[in-house]
């Protein structure tokens, strides 16, 4: 059993509706791409990438709006439906990664490498992201988080982190070891 109760949001700081919405796209993008993706986790994530890319900046807007609140939640619970399906990746692990080192809000830290991981990505899974965004109102997926990463106030990347060599080299061990 599944309740949705789009006043949970009502009041919410707007960083923690960026940290959690732009987590919440994530999941959609990364189980779309994902190797364990079948017809059923696609359809889950193309759905939260569209509710998401949609609601989210609707209410980061206008926090009144109980449609897009209620968008939102509804896209963020389809992700988590298709990531049980389908499972994670690289956002995520390097998100975890980094937060051994720098204590940052994970969905934070995820949002950051939304374009970073979705460039490394296309060359495999461009048509699969391209046509997610289209049904999102956006020409491409770097288009449709380039507009999201504005509109939410989120620099891309962790070249602020200051992390040091090895601190990288650990990030990229665990991330190995990971996927």
């Amino acid at each position: 059993l599944v309740l949705l109760d789009p006043d949970v949001l009502a009041g919410q700081p707007r960083g923690l509706l960026v940290a959690c919405g732009l987590d919440a796209l994530s999941h959609g993008l990364e189980s779309l791409v994902s190797k364990q993706a079948g017809a059923a986790s696609r359809m889950f994530s193309r759905e939260c990438i569209r509710l998401v890319a949609q609601a989210l900046p609707r209410v980061l807007a206008s926090p009144d709006d109980t449609e897009a609140r209620s968008a939102l939640q509804l896209g963020a619970h389809l992700g988590g439906a298709a990531l049980r399906l389908a499972r994670l990746g690289y956002m995520h692990a390097l998100a975890h990664a980094v937060a051994e080192f720098r204590h940052l809000p994970h969905g934070l830290l995820i949002a950051r490498m939304l374009p970073v991981v979705v460039a490394f990505n296309a060359p495999v899974a461009g048509a699969l992201y391209d046509e997610a965004a289209r049904m999102a109102g956006h020409d491409s997926m770097p288009a449709l988080i380039a507009h999201l990463m504005r509109e939410c106030g989120v620099t891309p990347g962790y070249a602020d982190l200051a992390l040091t060599a090895e601190e990288r080299a650990a990030i990229v061990a665990r991330c190995v070891g990971c996927l």
